[in-house]
């Protein structure tokens, strides 16, 4: 069974860690004692982010969606948010205001585009990122700037979120390739 994912929560203890079998499973980290196991998804687990200040944990499957959990509420389900293509590869939240998440997906050529902008809060999808740039596989947000970075097949984007147009690429080059 491959582990997918795994994160750390310093102020309960835990590493959470989630896998191919569809669960969830939290230890503590000191005595490596299994606190607690669910069935969280319909397929492969591929991404889990833990909220920094909520008791919140989000996590993003190949059955194209993603789930807010709840560990204060005996882990319920607060949330499915669904509108991805294909499978949801990574989850980000933004670190500047805690309810805004982000999600990566292989969706491409899909009028839904591959990276989606959600709040968790108001369970709402906020905004779709459309870029012809291939299936992103997995991104990272600043925390002090507005700038979160996306890799896809064809290489890397840098985008400030509250900006239209992309501002940087680093596309990637072939080791193969000679310099001219």
């Amino acid at each position: 069974m491959p582990i997918r994912t795994g994160k750390f929560v310093a102020r309960k203890n835990w590493i959470i860690i989630a896998s191919d079998d569809q669960f969830i499973r939290v230890y503590d980290y000191n005595t490596s004692e299994q606190i607690h196991q669910f069935v969280a998804h319909d397929d492969f687990i591929r991404s889990i982010i833990v909220h920094p200040t909520q008791s919140y944990l989000l996590s993003a499957s190949d059955d194209m969606t993603i789930k807010l959990w709840d560990w204060d509420a005996q882990w319920t389900l607060k949330q499915t948010f669904q509108g991805h293509t294909h499978y949801v590869m990574h989850i980000a939240i933004n670190p500047k205001d805690g309810q805004t998440f982000a999600s990566a997906s292989l969706d491409y050529h899909q009028e839904d585009g591959t990276v989606k902008l959600w709040n968790s809060e108001s369970y709402h999808l906020e905004s779709t990122l459309q870029y012809d740039v291939g299936r992103c596989w997995s991104m990272s947000c600043s925390k002090s700037l507005n700038y979160v970075v996306l890799g896809y097949d064809q290489g890397t984007l840098i985008i400030q979120v509250d900006q239209e147009k992309r501002n940087i690429s680093m596309d990637h080059v072939s080791a193969d390739k000679k310099a001219d």
